[in-house]
């Protein structure tokens, strides 16, 4: 376990903010059978619905060739297949090589001022803004019993008094998974209606249950950007598909600076699905055996062991705490990936946070059932 540890603190070291990838783990440090991938944040039935339907285009090797040999779609091109399966003009539609190049474009463009960040939070937000023309605020969520949380008052207050411009706002929040409902989020858009902008990062919302977006409302609110990432809910990490739905304006200064072929031919693939009635169908069975799942998943983690804190979350992650001031989660983290190949995220890195906490996604029933077991035998 010694030398696992040593290598893989040299592959984080080399990872900033983020953890290394399982895939790096499994060929930099083969002695760890690494089998359960719980640092990333995906829903695996949905990647199933996306490979049968990619393993049967690449079957046609003029198709796959013809792909690989032409340019793909141009990003407006693309946004015109995006805006008819969500309802919203291309105009306001950016598509990005992943949400985190939708976040940094957006961040680095059009935030000017001081901007809102809440506290913990995914650390993009505060890693990409241009230092430059923006100064950073952080507000720490209220850490309450068994949820984090804010009071939309205090936070107009504050805003109000440091003359606050931007906000970014992830629901539900990454780490900790805590939801604000759509009439309270719209309620919160109307009153900060002052602000230049406002992110709205909506990247786990499919797994809140009913619908809680807010995209149907976007053009009530002239100030907002929402973020969409695939790569969760869709569970296709690898191909980089994102993207944000945000001022006209915004889009054209971006298409304009260089975001011309930045997508991918699986990933174009991929966004033409979404119109398709056949995989829609296939997704939307697949996203509701997974919430399904989801619920027991987070019932079982909140009893499996009294030394560690669970966090209520409507995301496919939970925020753990670990309360046992015996046991560090070090310990905890490679107990799971040495003895159970069971990869987790410590979150000691995380803004907001300490070496106390860290974070575990929902994988498949038979996969939670031995997160679950592995849990529950940490002494």
């Amino acid at each position: 376990m010694k030398k696992a540890k040593e290598k893989y603190y040299e592959l984080k070291s080399k990872s900033g903010s983020h953890s290394p990838s399982a895939l790096l783990i499994q060929k930099e440090i083969p002695e760890v059978n690494l089998t359960i991938d719980c640092c990333f944040l995906s829903n695996p039935y949905a990647t199933e619905a996306f490979m049968r339907r990619l393993k049967s285009a690449i079957s046609n090797e003029k198709w796959l060739a013809s792909q690989i040999e032409s340019y793909p779609a141009q990003n407006a091109q693309i946004a015109e297949l995006v805006s008819k399966s969500i309802g919203v003009k291309a105009e306001n539609i950016f598509i990005g090589n992943g949400a985190t190049e939708a976040i940094s474009a957006i961040l680095y463009n059009f935030i000017k001022g001081k901007i809102l960040i809440m506290l913990p939070t995914f650390s993009p937000y505060y890693e990409y803004i241009n230092k430059n023309t923006t100064s950073i605020h952080y507000y720490p969520l209220i850490k309450g019993e068994d949820r984090y949380y804010f009071d939309i008052e205090n936070l107009f207050y504050y805003c109000i008094t440091n003359d606050i411009n931007n906000m970014v706002i992830i629901n539900p929040n990454n780490p900790d998974g805590s939801l604000v409902s759509k009439e309270k989020m719209k309620e919160l858009l109307e009153k900060f209606a002052f602000m230049d902008n406002i992110i709205l990062d909506e990247s786990f919302i499919e797994f809140a249950g009913t619908p809680e977006s807010v995209v149907p409302s976007f053009y009530n609110f002239k100030n907002l950007t929402i973020i969409r990432s695939m790569s969760k809910i869709f569970g296709i990490a690898g191909i980089r598909a994102g993207f944000c739905i945000t001022k006209a304006e915004y889009v054209e200064q971006l298409l304009n600076s260089g975001y011309l072929w930045n997508s991918n031919c699986f990933a174009i693939f991929f966004f033409e699905l979404l119109n398709n009635k056949e995989f829609m169908e296939e997704y939307e069975k697949a996203k509701d055996k997974y919430n399904k799942e989801l619920e027991g998943y987070g019932e079982a983690l909140e009893t499996c062991n009294p030394k560690i804190k669970f966090y209520k979350s409507k995301a496919n992650f939970f925020l753990g705490e670990l309360v046992d001031k015996n046991k560090t989660v070090e310990e905890l983290m490679f107990y799971m990936l040495c003895e159970h190949g069971i990869y987790i995220r410590q979150c000691a890195d995380k803004k907001g946070l300490n070496d106390r906490f860290f974070r575990i996604s929902s994988r498949n029933e038979e996969e939670n059932k031995k997160i679950i077991e592995a849990f529950k035998n940490f002494k």
